[in-house]
Parts: C-alpha cells; sequence; structure tokens
C-alpha cells in the first residue's frame, strides 16, 4: 500500500473536531509528568528518525480513547505507562481502534 494512502487510512481513526493535537501542535500534556512527556518524545524521535510519521496525543473517533504517540507508519498506538495498573491499561487498550496494536511502554523505574 503506498505510504501516503496508509497514514491517511489511520488519521481517518482520529477525532477531527481534536486537530489541535496534530498537525503542528507539539502534542504535550502538562498534567503528565516530565518522565512521561520525555518518553513520548522518545519514542516519536526514534520513529521520525526512520521516516515515520507520528502524532501525540492522538484522540480517536467516537470515544475511543487517546493515544499517547500514534506511529502512522507502523499502524501502533503508544501508551506511556507511569503509574497506571494493569486493569487500568487494559481498560485504556479496549478503547483503541481494534484495527491497530497497541504497545505499553513504561516508564524507567515504574513497575506497576
Amino acid at each position: 500500500m503506498n505510504k501516503q494512502i496508509q497514514r491517511n487510512n489511520v488519521v481517518r481513526l482520529l477525532d477531527h473536531t481534536k486537530r489541535h493535537n496534530y498537525f503542528g501542535n507539539n502534542g504535550f500534556n502538562t498534567g503528565n509528568t516530565k518522565e512521561h512527556e520525555y518518553k513520548k518524545l522518545d519514542i516519536a524521535w526514534e520513529h521520525h528518525l526512520r521516516g515515520h510519521s507520528v502524532i501525540l496525543e492522538a484522540p480517536f473517533a467516537e470515544n475511543k480513547g487517546q493515544a499517547d504517540v500514534l506511529c502512522l507508519d507502523c499502524e501502533t498506538c503508544y501508551e506511556v505507562a507511569n503509574s497506571e495498573t494493569e486493569e487500568s491499561l487494559e481498560n485504556k487498550k479496549r478503547k483503541y481502534p481494534e484495527s491497530l496494536s497497541i504497545e505499553v511502554v513504561r516508564v524507567k523505574g515504574t513497575t506497576k
């Protein structure tokens, strides 16, 4: 599949009424810890080095949650976990579109 078509298909899963979260905005959330935001940046940076497009704080349509990082090329949601329990993470994952993969990335030093 053409890379841009693939990216467009993933973007269509997002809530377009909340465009402030992507296309030009940095996507940082001051409600999170600095370590959480640094981990999001690290994930985004690694994908950027591979030529991938990412969206931070990507809100899905139909109230299907909000991914910390969404890679349009990998079709993967990255959920950065700092203090969330496994139960909380599972509840978040259930909201995400089924067509996307989900990876939980723990902030170093957290084990919940």
